[in-house]
């Protein structure tokens, strides 16, 4: 199970720029490449970082082995360094377990046909003919 650690301290880390904590995309300068301008964005509440300059999309796992050329496992160790969180597979972003199942809704029994549709026109009922 692995756990997202917090992009923005990576971020921060590799940059040495202090950033937002602001939700929505954010534009920065690269943190893969050198560069002037900005021409990457990151979202903290997604966990993911942007580059339209050099085309890298990740979270910050995916930077790390970017910028230190690791491996997956090595990656969480260092981002765990990094961000000082743990390895125990705890996530930022907690997933409630479900109470209880829930109980399927019957809109008609199964004797009976469902209900027609209606159009405004055959809400008007006619008088039967006579013979």
């Amino acid at each position: 199970m692995s756990g997202k650690f917090n992009i923005v301290a990576v971020i921060e880390h590799y940059t040495g720029d202090v950033l937002s904590l602001g939700g929505g995309w954010v534009k920065l300068k690269c943190p893969v490449h050198d560069e002037n301008n900005p021409s990457a964005s990151y979202n903290s509440d997604k966990g993911s970082v942007r580059c339209f300059g050099c085309g890298f999309f990740g979270d910050a796992i995916d930077l790390i082995q970017r910028k230190e050329g690791l491996d997956y496992g090595e990656a969480r160790e260092r981002a765990s360094e990094i961000t000082g969180e743990t390895l125990d597979g705890t996530s930022l972003f907690t997933r409630q377990e479900p109470v209880g199942r829930c109980k399927p809704v019957r809109l008609f029994d199964g004797n009976h046909a469902p209900p027609r549709r209606t159009s405004a026109a055959t809400v008007v009922r006619r008088k039967p003919r006579r013979i």
